[in-house]
């Protein structure tokens, strides 16, 4: 078994950060949701305690700073004012370094709890003390994840410049034969289901883990990947429009059965592979989730410890629920 480290926890992505801070709540008892990467009017995580009497809303704010870089009272003011805008019951601010004196004199006396780098490593030590291979802190796996977010970076950056090359989003060109769709540089709107799925179906290059599956998606989210900042991961319903476009037309080509992968990239979709994507719905059996097969065009079943593509979706509108 291996604990962890103040030096890992100082060495990580901010984002990668709150993440970890994340499964440690949830390890703790409390459903805990992160909060998009830009725009989260300085709350990070918001968590939801269910037991009587200790229960209620939670606002988190995590800082990853290095040793000497204390937390000073203007951040805990932010928290303060955030707490009343969300009416929450308590608000925490979490940092890998310490807090100057009048940040602490400020949350006294008020339902706010300061965590400083010494006492988030014994609560990760106590509550998600891990082996090696899971910290995904080693050397090997370190380079892999800043070679993962290189690349995304990279297509970020290419992103940004075919959209300020077609500032009117909406000049689209070369539309799909598939009347539903409306194609346009970056994304593929599917008009019926209210979905908008990043054309390119493989941004990161190749299959990851779900851990630096949710890093890909928050550094999109960040950077305003197509101009927007909702990118999620979709739900099985979600998939399953896909695999309905693709059987349709399938249809049409007896006998020779096509891939549904190849039917979408026909369709103006960019970097389908023949592989299995992540769907944010957990299985039934503890630590699976469904995933689609784009070789098959079904729905699978895989444990969560398994490597998968990805392809960002938002809704298109929220009237449109799944």
């Amino acid at each position: 078994m291996s604990n962890f480290s103040l030096e890992h926890l100082q060495s990580m992505d901010p984002i990668e950060f709150e993440h970890l801070v994340k499964s440690l709540l949830q390890n703790m008892g409390f459903k805990a949701t992160t909060t998009k990467a830009s725009g989260d009017g300085g709350i990070d995580i918001f968590a939801i305690n269910e037991q009587p009497i200790v229960g209620g809303k939670y606002i988190i704010q995590c800082k990853r700073y290095g040793t000497g870089n204390n937390i000073g009272e203007p951040s805990i003011r932010e928290l303060y004012g955030a707490m009343m805008h969300e009416n929450a019951n308590k608000g925490i601010l979490i940092t890998t370094s310490d807090f100057s004196k009048k940040a602490v004199q400020f949350a006294q006396n008020k339902a706010i709890e300061l965590i400083n780098g010494y006492t988030i490593l014994s609560l990760l030590n106590k509550h998600l003390i891990t082996t090696e291979a899971s910290i995904n802190y080693n050397s090997f796996e370190l380079k892999e994840r800043n070679s993962i977010l290189d690349f995304v970076n990279n297509r970020i950056a290419e992103a940004r410049k075919l959209s300020n090359l077609h500032q009117d989003i909406g000049a689209f060109s070369n539309q799909p034969a598939c009347s539903r769709l409306t194609l346009s540089d970056l994304v593929v709107v599917d008009n019926e289901a209210g979905l908008c799925w990043a054309r390119d179906a493989n941004i990161p290059g190749k299959r990851i883990r779900i851990d630096m599956i949710n890093i890909v998606l928050s550094a999109l989210n960040k950077d305003e990947y197509a101009s927007y900042n909702d990118w999620r991961l979709p739900s099985i319903q979600e998939l399953k429009t896909l695999i309905m476009i693709a059987a349709s037309q399938e249809s049409d080509k007896p006998p020779r059965k096509l891939k549904p992968g190849w039917v979408l990239n026909e369709f103006g979709f960019q970097n389908v592979q023949y592989d299995y994507y992540l769907s944010s719905t957990d299985a039934r059996e503890n630590g699976t989730v469904y995933a689609a097969n784009w070789r098959t065009g079904t729905m699978e079943i895989y444990k969560k410890t398994s490597a998968f593509c990805l392809w960002p979706v938002r809704l298109l509108s929220k009237d449109v629920l799944f």
